[in-house]
């Protein structure tokens, strides 16, 4: 395994997911965010990853489930590196999967499961919703998903308070940023502009944001920019337009920051995936 190189799929059966396969060697991720719930594992090799303060391993038989806006990296464990295989859920369609099945507001309860059998069934999904399929066959990828999500999430999700609890002042000054952030990726934040409005100096700001998120500012709002990019590429908008929408000085600067995030261009992420 010597090539890096990454693959997308929509399923017909689910457009609102986000399929992939990759293998990696050398290539590392550096700290980032997903805007979506992610499952993965790895059908070869090995991948450690940072989470929360931990450092995971995932290995075959293992399943990779991390909840959105919570960073992380990755990168191979072992010499001849990774094959992976992931699917990305959005954040309300699974939330509303879950009220469905009677789980009501979920996350995941560890970033890493070891179930060899819900490992195979997820292999097996994978390999279903990337495959051509007839029309009038859309029904056994639609019923597989849901069978296997309703396993996971009975087995694998905890049930969220959604009562406002108290904070500390920092922690209620970040949510705000956050929200801030995710309202308008575009708009241009300027960190002395950001600290006034939160009644912090420059340095409290930098140094608590890292400190929940594992990032800083900056990276975490280039990241989701970049994962608003991906949104705005499967509505079909021209990347040209893509780049003005989420904040990036010109088409150029778009390229070169989504290549590095996710190893191919817009454009040739798009034709992949519409």
């Amino acid at each position: 395994m010597h090539e890096e190189k990454i693959h997308y799929w929509r399923a017909p059966s689910h457009p609102e997911l986000e399929i992939s396969r990759a293998s990696f060697q050398h290539f590392h991720f550096e700290p980032h965010v997903h805007l979506d719930f992610h499952i993965g594992v790895v059908s070869h090799g090995g991948q450690d990853f940072h989470y929360r303060g931990q450092t995971w391993h995932l290995r075959p038989h293992w399943l990779s489930t991390l909840d959105p806006d919570s960073s992380h990296d990755g990168q191979s464990s072992e010499q001849q590196g990774y094959c992976a295989l992931v699917m990305s859920l959005p954040h309300d369609w699974l939330q509303q999967l879950a009220r469905d099945l009677g789980l009501g507001y979920f996350s995941f309860a560890a970033p890493m499961l070891h179930h060899p059998a819900l490992y195979r069934e997820f292999c097996q999904l994978h390999h279903l919703l990337t495959q051509p399929i007839a029309a009038n066959d859309l029904l056994v990828p639609e019923a597989a998903v849901i069978a296997f999500l309703e396993k996971l999430l009975r087995l694998h999700g905890r049930q969220l308070n959604t009562e406002r609890q108290p904070h500390t002042l920092s922690q209620s000054q970040l949510d705000r940023l956050r929200e801030a952030f995710h309202a308008d990726p575009g708009a241009p934040f300027r960190l002395p502009q950001l600290a006034k409005e939160l009644d912090l100096s420059q340095y409290q700001l930098l140094r608590q944001f890292r400190q929940r998120t594992g990032m800083t500012p900056h990276a975490y709002l280039k990241r989701i920019r970049l994962e608003y990019a991906k949104k705005a590429l499967l509505r079909g908008d021209s990347v040209i337009s893509v780049a003005q929408q989420v904040g990036f000085f010109d088409q150029s600067h778009l390229n070169k920051a989504f290549k590095r995030a996710f190893l191919l261009s817009p454009q040739a992420f798009q034709r992949r995936m519409l």
